[in-house]
């Protein structure tokens, strides 16, 4: 049975969807950050939401999810950007992803508080390094959430 030209093209559609929502999933925060970050009074809207089981699902329209729109037991999930965003209006917490050598190797994080000098935080001062930017900025994440739970 030979398949017609509109099937031929849809399922190349959902192929093409499937491969970038796959690459897609790293940008946004890993299940166990996003419930701390609605603990913490996150309630932007974003385009995907954890279930309560940990399921990513994901806004088939333009409109997003935000806490109040999702079951008790579900959370949005921010992208990165999204979350250091919010860190920096709701805090005053900037956090920076940096090389820590000159071949960038190595990557590590500073955490300040924005429109200081001051660091809260320094990897590089604490010798604390990673191999991907990924891997520094999921930990400056975790580093921030565990600053303003303090």
């Amino acid at each position: 049975m030979a398949l017609s030209f509109g099937s031929v093209i849809f399922i190349l559609y959902i192929c093409i969807v499937t491969l970038k929502q796959c690459t897609m999933e790293k940008e946004f925060v890993p299940y166990t950050e996003a419930l701390a970050l609605k603990e913490l009074g996150f309630n932007e809207l974003s385009p995907t939401f954890y279930s309560e089981k940990g399921f990513l699902y994901r806004c088939i329209d333009f409109y997003g999810y935000s806490t109040d729109k999702l079951l008790p037991n579900e959370c949005p999930v921010p992208t990165f950007s999204q979350a250091f965003r919010w860190f920096r209006e709701k805090y005053r917490l900037k956090g920076e992803i940096d090389t820590a050598d000159m071949i960038w190797s190595k990557w590590s994080f500073n955490i300040e508080l924005k429109g200081s000098s001051y660091i809260l935080y320094s990897g590089l001062t604490e010798k604390i390094y990673f191999n991907t930017y990924e891997e520094a900025e999921l930990e400056c994440l975790k580093k921030l959430i565990e600053i303003v739970k303090q």
